[in-house]
């Protein structure tokens, strides 16, 4: 017994699962401005390193407290250049929804 090509099978019931429900699409509005607050969760998130750093410092200085002292400034940095582009791409779609409205 061979199969139907899936070209040739038709479905007489429609499927109510199958059909994309009404408003249920995002804003792009919102999905911008989640990107921007993004990007500040990220600077505080790279603050939060640097205060590890300031803790880091405070205490004795070993090769181990100098390894997570360059570990800890990287991951700030890593978050700060994020937060500037989440940052750019945000606010720049931001305000070509704005200028288009």
């Amino acid at each position: 017994m061979s199969t139907p090509e899936p070209d040739a099978i038709q479905s007489s019931v429609p499927l109510g699962y199958a059909t994309p429900a009404a408003g249920s699409g995002g804003s792009p509005t919102r999905a911008a401005a989640v990107i921007a607050f993004s990007g500040l969760a990220l600077i505080v998130l790279g603050g939060c390193f640097l205060i590890g750093v300031m803790g880091v410092t405070q205490s004795t200085f070993t090769a181990q407290a100098a390894f997570l002292e360059v570990v800890l400034y990287l991951l700030a940095f890593a978050c700060f250049a994020g937060a500037a582009f989440c940052l750019y791409v945000g606010l720049k779609r931001l305000i070509q929804l704005a200028m288009r409205e």
